[in-house]
C-alpha cells in the first residue's frame, strides 16, 4: 500500500536544514573522505596485514625509556622526559596502532600475525611495559623533586 508523500513544511529544506546548499545529511566529525574498503582495485584479493609502523615505533619508545632508566637519579628534566615519553607516547601509539588496526579489519581480507598470540597482544604487552617504565620515571623524578638537602 502505497502512501502519499506529507507536503513538505514552509521554510525547511529536506535533510540539510536552513540554507543548506546541499539535500544531502550534513557530515558529522571524523567521517570525511574515507577510502572505499575492500578488495584493491587491481583485481587481486591481497591480504593486509596487521600495522607494523607503530609497532616499531613502540619497541624505539621501550628501548629509549630503558635507556633512560639508567640515568642518573639527578637528572629529574630528563626522567619527566621520560615519564611524559612513557605515559602518554605509548597510549598514544596504541591509540594509532588499534585505528590502523580497525581500518584493515574493515577489509574482509584481514588476516593477524602467525604465532601463539594476535597482534594486539604484543601492542599490548609493549605498551604495558612502556606504561610501566613511565611510572618508574615519574617516581624518580619526583622522589628526587621532594628529597631534603637535594
Amino acid at each position: 500500500m502505497n502512501k502519499p508523500v506529507p507536503p513538505p513544511i514552509p521554510g525547511r529544506r529536506p535533510l540539510g536544514g536552513p540554507g543548506s546548499k546541499t539535500a544531502a545529511p550534513p557530515r558529522i566529525g571524523g567521517q570525511g573522505s574515507l577510502a572505499p574498503v575492500g578488495p584493491s582495485p587491481k583485481g587481486g584479493s591481497s591480504l593486509s596485514r596487521p600495522p607494523v609502523f607503530p609497532v616499531i615505533l613502540s619497541v624505539a619508545l621501550l628501548a629509549i625509556e630503558f635507556w633512560l632508566v639508567f640515568k642518573d637519579r639527578n637528572q629529574t628534566g630528563t626522567h619527566l622526559i621520560g615519564a611524559l615519553l612513557g605515559m602518554f607516547g605509548s597510549v598514544a601509539l596504541l591509540g594509532w596502532f588499534r585505528q590502523a588496526l580497525n581500518l584493515r579489519r574493515s577489509s574482509n581480507s584481514f588476516s593477524d600475525w602467525a604465532g601463539p598470540f594476535e597482534s594486539t597482544k604484543y601492542v599490548s604487552v609493549l605498551v604495558l611495559a612502556s606504561w610501566m617504565l613511565g611510572v618508574v620515571h615519574l617516581y624518580v623524578s619526583v622522589y628526587e623533586l621532594l628529597r631534603p638537602g637535594g
